[in-house]
């Protein structure tokens, strides 16, 4: 799979710049270095079978059905080049390994208030924005935040959503018991249009290492994730509402599919 081919990787009107980021990086640290010399047109299902056993030396087979994901769509979108820049797509019907996908229970508040204890600022700001908004803990919804998507008099917060079928902007309620403290973090950075969660001012990527050492730290061994708290946000919704209002569903973003029986609101 010639490295040229992947360079002009589709420019896919649904991925954010986040997404597009995403893929570069699986690109050029595990996919290209095992695939490279292969010319595109002469993948075969054992070489993606290799390809599988080797990255599951370390890491989930979801990891792995990711990359094979890319690596079809990038010989599905040459296919349709004009003029083609393969023939064919020779690893279309290639089986994915099955999925590993795990339950994770929710953060219990001791297990909360924990995390809390050990955690920075700026992983504090992201906890508490996440549980109170059951915003999206990454780049797109958290981390790109600032104070101008604070509508102080209207009492709600202006979010750009994540490409997840929902709309594009979307107005989350401040909880009542959120305001006070939310006007206490503006008051002290100062800064009218910066990012609120930020270093010194400076907008960051992410609280993935935040996140991990405040939970060893608590002592909590199990797996456990940032996202995990707008699953708690969105279970509570589910609690108090069998069948939540439009008005509830809009602020957490995605698409409203109709409810059915046996499923979690999340």
């Amino acid at each position: 799979m010639n490295s040229n081919t992947c360079k002009q990787k589709p420019n896919r009107t649904l991925l954010n710049e986040n997404s597009k980021n995403l893929l570069s990086i699986r690109l050029e640290a595990n996919i290209l270095p095992f695939i490279d010399n292969i010319p595109a047109a002469r993948l075969t299902h054992d070489t993606l079978e290799k390809y599988v056993r080797h990255r599951r030396k370390t890491v989930k087979a979801n990891t792995v059905r990711r990359e094979l994901v890319d690596i079809k769509v990038i010989l599905n979108w040459a296919i349709k080049r004009h003029p083609p820049l393969i023939p064919y797509n020779p690893v279309r019907d290639f089986p994915m390994p099955k999925s590993d996908d795990a339950v994770i229970t929710p953060p219990s508040p001791h297990e909360c208030a924990e995390i809390l204890k050990h955690a920075n600022q700026r992983l504090m700001r992201g906890i508490k924005l996440a549980w109170c908004t059951g915003l999206r803990p990454g780049a797109v919804e958290l981390m790109s935040l600032t104070w101008g998507a604070v509508l102080w008099d209207r009492r709600v917060i202006r979010i750009q959503s994540a490409h997840k079928g929902g709309p594009a902007l979307r107005d989350v309620p401040i909880h009542p018991d959120f305001f006070d403290e939310l006007k206490i973090w503006w008051d002290a950075d100062n800064n009218g249009f910066g990012p609120i969660i930020h270093l010194k001012g400076k907008l960051i990527k992410s609280l993935k290492i935040a996140w991990t050492t405040a939970k060893e730290k608590a002592g909590i061994k199990r797996r456990l994730r940032l996202y995990d708290l707008r699953h708690d946000f969105l279970a509570i919704i589910c609690i108090t509402y069998l069948n939540p209002p439009l008005e509830i569903r809009f602020p957490v973003g995605g698409s409203l599919p109709s409810p059915k029986p046996n499923t979690v609101c999340a």
